[in-house]
């Protein structure tokens, strides 16, 4: 199966991104980078200390970002692993820093300084010694991995086909969860037909899936084209090659 990769989102202020990330998430500043398709433009990723496939969230950094308009067709919210038994620990750890919070689902539930809504899910299991952060958050609580994130489409159903055509992809009809290996992946919900989606600070760029082989992504690329997707570009960043396609309802998705 495929394993989520990583989720890379827009901020305005990559000052007061870190503080939160870092200083109060507790993940490590893996990379510092730029925004390969506009250089003046950094991209900085966060992730366990090893960085991880599965643990990482990247940011763009797009100074003068506007509000953002969240519509029909988006993806939204950010769910992490947590280990069991973490709750109290990040309950009290948002007071102390005074952010808002509630309970949904059985996730605790608030939003970072971008308005990024953000959801802990407890997991019986915790990061690996060599995993862990050094930083001032018991190992026994720190952030696991990505979980999940949520792709909004006015046509729903759309979305869903688009999914379903992955072998290594498991959709779940009742649910409507793309399972992804170790992760559960992506929610797909219906989208209000009626509101656009606007771009602007904290909005989700792309969610992006590891296939584990070059090989397999070139595989995955000629399937694409033979299934007549709309692909953006396949690329080599350096460190590993992307295919970006949009699915049906114009979200991006990376390979």
């Amino acid at each position: 199966m495929f394993g989520l990769h990583h989720i890379t989102l827009l901020t305005k202020d990559l000052e007061q991104n870190y503080d939160f990330y870092v200083n109060f998430l507790g993940f490590r500043f893996i990379k510092n980078s730029i925004n390969q398709e506009n250089p003046k433009m950094r991209h900085v990723f966060y992730g366990d200390y090893l960085g991880t496939p599965g643990t990482a969230t990247t940011f763009i950094q797009v100074t003068l970002l506007g509000h953002r308009t969240d519509g029909a067709n988006r993806l939204s919210t950010i769910y992490y692993d947590v280990p069991q038994g973490s709750y109290g620990f990040w309950q009290k750890r948002l007071e102390q820093k005074n952010i808002e919070f509630h309970y949904e689902d059985h996730a605790l539930v608030f939003h970072d300084p971008d308005g990024v809504k953000i959801g802990f899910i407890y997991k019986n299991e915790k990061l690996r010694d060599d995993q862990v952060v050094p930083n001032d958050i018991p190992a026994d609580y720190q952030i696991i991995r990505l979980n999940k994130t949520e792709l909004y489409g006015a046509d729903y159903q759309a979305s869903l086909d688009f999914f379903k055509a992955f072998d290594e992809l498991k959709v779940n009809e009742e649910t409507s969860m793309v399972e992804a290996d170790h992760t559960t992946g992506v929610k797909v919900k219906q989208g209000d037909k009626d509101s656009k989606t606007r771009f602007g600070r904290g909005s989700i760029d792309h969610i992006a899936f590891d296939v584990g082989s070059k090989e397999t992504l070139d595989a995955v690329h000629q399937f694409a084209k033979d299934q007549h997707m709309n692909i953006e570009e396949y690329i080599d960043r350096g460190w590993f090659y992307s295919l970006y396609v949009k699915e049906p309802n114009g979200t991006r998705i990376e390979f």
